[in-house]
């Protein structure tokens, strides 16, 4: 059985999934790295290039990619959850998390260079305090419907996740 990381962009998937691959001896596999080398582009310049819907499609096939291995750590993209066949895989190969995060933490992670800005290409025209607002309301059902776990990662550090995660498993 997968781990499988799904959450809002700076709520901690790649991090956290980097400390649970090293506690748990298993590999971690980056849905947006996967899209990364299949293209041979940034994320932003494959949206820029060709819009979201070609990388909506890109992110489905790497989501299969990695769902159709086992026994890893897999980080997906805050959107994976917006296509159902992405949802279906991921509960049906692994223990599907949702990292949540408020909006001021998701802020100040990306204020903090916690998060590389220049690899999250925007995603709606909004400032991004309201951006994250919208993209939170709107996904808010789809990761409570794909989660088997919960777990608000705001006023946790990595550690402290993890060993949440761990524990609850």
């Amino acid at each position: 059985m997968n781990l499988v990381l799904i959450g809002c962009r700076a709520s901690g998937k790649t991090a956290v999934g980097r400390e649970l691959a090293g506690k748990l001896n298993r590999p971690l596999v980056d849905t947006d790295a996967l899209i990364e080398a299949a293209a041979g582009r940034t994320i932003p310049a494959i949206i820029a290039s060709n819009g979201w819907d070609h990388f909506r499609e890109l992110e489905k096939k790497a989501v299969a990619e990695a769902c159709a291995k086992d026994h890893q750590v897999i980080a997906t993209g805050g959107g994976a959850v917006l296509n159902v066949d992405n949802v279906a895989r991921m509960r049906q190969t692994g223990c599907v998390v949702w990292l949540k995060a408020g909006v001021d933490a998701i802020q100040a992670r990306l204020r903090s260079g916690r998060e590389q800005l220049d690899s999250r290409p925007p995603l709606t025209g909004s400032d991004s305090v309201s951006e994250v607002e919208q993209i939170l309301r709107e996904r808010e059902p789809l990761y409570i419907a794909a989660a088997h776990l919960t777990i608000d990662t705001s006023a946790l550090d990595i550690a402290q996740v993890a060993d949440f995660i761990l524990a609850k498993l």
